[in-house]
């Protein structure tokens, strides 16, 4: 049975507005460190926009009543980690890491050679050292292959190429045993240390897929993500020179300040930590549904943290009951200095309270679901977790927010920023300062013109929902978006999807 409507497709233009690039401050207080709070920031700035519209368009739109014949085709990463990793930091906030990864190869070549991001070697000692890397150090003292010293080298964009002296056939596994010494620099983008506190993001040696008869890794860019792992199993353990609050990508059960320990998660898409640093940092329980939130919040911002819990608790619970499940039993929040997701880990921003901060609060969350759970290639098909995660936030605003307008501000705000009109779907080396236009607001003007006078929010939720649950754990690229799309929308508004999609 089909559900059919009427649908009234309002294509809204936007003029262009511009303004003079800032250079980043150099001061760590002011330092915009991660990409989703750039976007947000430089969007502010520039939303003077003004929009006109085209005579509505009025056509029949029929969404299928049920996707139970429709076969999901998610890309085969090729590859599984399980990793072993130990950390020793002694008081100098410098650590000692041994790296051990059990690579599979369930690709169907043979390997003679593997590939591995190493993103410190770029933040610190290479491409993007000279704005990221001052006061910091990384030092690879050792690889081995199945218990072999091994040659290895490592680009300053952050790829460690390492070459095997016996192949891996397709189906078989190998191990290799990195042993290298990190400091995170004061001013470093993602990974850093603050003030006692270390911040470890795309920390350690990441396994990337295989695809296509080659290793799909590109070099280092912190204008998105522009890493591509799939999900492994990872045990971290830790020895601290003093007592720390820990946060990790996997379910952590001391709640309070200790020395060491360890974690262990299974079907993560990477591991993230934190040691925080308890003069600076209390730590805020508040369980939601099912799931353990925990939220760290720094003692300077006390005050704003009820505020910040209602943006966690609600938007959680309202992403559970309309689009699917939460698969861990925790999800750690802490209120850094900007925005960004991480596998069963968010960072907000410490430094706003109020509709901002609870929106990047927001945004984050709903990455747990488009980012962690739907995976993507963030290089290539940035828009189908950062675009599908603020169109899942903007339906959040709009239970929230007393009117369309409140609700639609933020989403707004990125598809006003100035430059030429791009498709979402480039590479993100193809795009400037019209990244966030086209990779977060388009999309979701796009989307919810579709949907606004076609069922509105639930039936855009109920569309969010099914695709969730029909590609949780797998990998989709734009073009299987759109395969789904067409499923699920018989008949599309022609042009619609080549309006804002680059399609062959």
């Amino acid at each position: 049975m089909k559900k059919t409507l009427i649908l009234l497709l309002t294509v809204i233009m936007l003029a262009a507005c511009t303004s003079e690039t800032k250079e980043n401050s150099t001061n760590d207080d002011e330092q915009k460190e991660t990409v989703d709070e750039n976007n947000r920031e430089e969007s502010t700035e520039k939303e003077k926009g003004e929009t006109e519209k085209e005579e509505d368009q009025v056509q029949e739109v029929s969404f299928q009543d049920s996707m139970s014949d429709f076969k999901p085709k998610g890309v085969e990463p090729g590859t599984y980690g399980t990793y072993n990793i130990s950390i020793n930091m002694d008081q100098n906030l410098t650590s000692s890491i041994d790296a051990q990864i059990e690579i599979e190869n369930r690709s169907e070549d043979s390997w003679d050679e593997i590939k591995l991001y190493f993103i410190p070697e770029s933040l610190i000692n290479g491409e993007y050292g000279a704005r990221f890397g001052e006061g910091g150090s990384v030092k690879i003292n050792k690889v081995m292959v199945s218990g072999s010293n091994s040659d290895f080298s490592s680009s300053e964009d952050g790829i460690l190429t390492i070459p095997l002296d016996e192949q891996v056939a397709a189906g078989d596994k190998t191990e290799v045993a990195i042993s290298y010494t990190l400091k995170p620099a004061p001013k470093g983008i993602r990974l850093r240390r603050k003030s006692g506190s270390l911040f470890l993001a795309q920390w350690y040696p990441m396994l990337p897929t295989y695809q296509n008869g080659e290793w799909n890794i590109e070099g280092y860019n912190p204008r998105g993500e522009s890493y591509l792992t799939t999900n492994g199993s990872y045990t971290v353990e830790y020895q601290l020179p003093n007592d720390y609050y820990v946060m990790t990508s996997a379910n952590d059960e001391n709640n309070e300040p200790h020395q060491s320990g360890k974690v262990q998660g299974d079907h993560l898409k990477e591991m993230y930590v934190a040691f925080l640093n308890p003069s600076d940092w209390y730590l805020n329980l508040f369980p939601t549904n099912n799931t353990d939130l925990r939220m760290a919040v720094k003692h300077n911002a006390k005050g704003h943290e009820k505020e910040w819990q209602q943006a966690a608790e609600g938007s959680f619970a309202f992403f559970e009951k309309n689009i699917g499940d939460y698969p861990l039993d925790q999800l750690d929040m802490i209120q850094n200095s900007g925005g960004m997701e991480y596998a069963g880990i968010i960072e907000g921003s410490s430094k706003r309270s109020g509709e901002r901060a609870n929106a990047t609060i927001i945004h984050e969350i709903a990455h747990q679901w488009f980012y962690f759970q739907v995976n993507n290639d963030p290089y290539y098909d940035a828009w189908v977790d950062e675009g599908i995660t603020e169109f899942a936030n903007t339906l959040y605003q709009l239970e929230v927010k007393d009117t369309k307008e409140e609700a639609m501000k933020f989403a707004n705000q990125l598809n006003s920023i100035g430059g030429p009109d791009k498709p979402a779907n480039l590479a993100i080396t193809e795009y400037e300062r019209t990244y966030a236009k086209a990779v977060y607001g388009q999309p979701v003007a796009k989307l919810w013109s579709l949907f606004e006078n076609n069922g509105g929010q639930d039936a855009a939720l109920e569309f969010l929902s099914t695709y969730y649950n029909l590609y949780q754990g797998k990998q989709v690229t734009t073009e299987e978006f759109v395969r789904f799309f067409r499923a699920y929308v018989e008949n599309e508004p022609e042009g619609y999807l080549d309006s804002w999609l680059k399609l062959n």
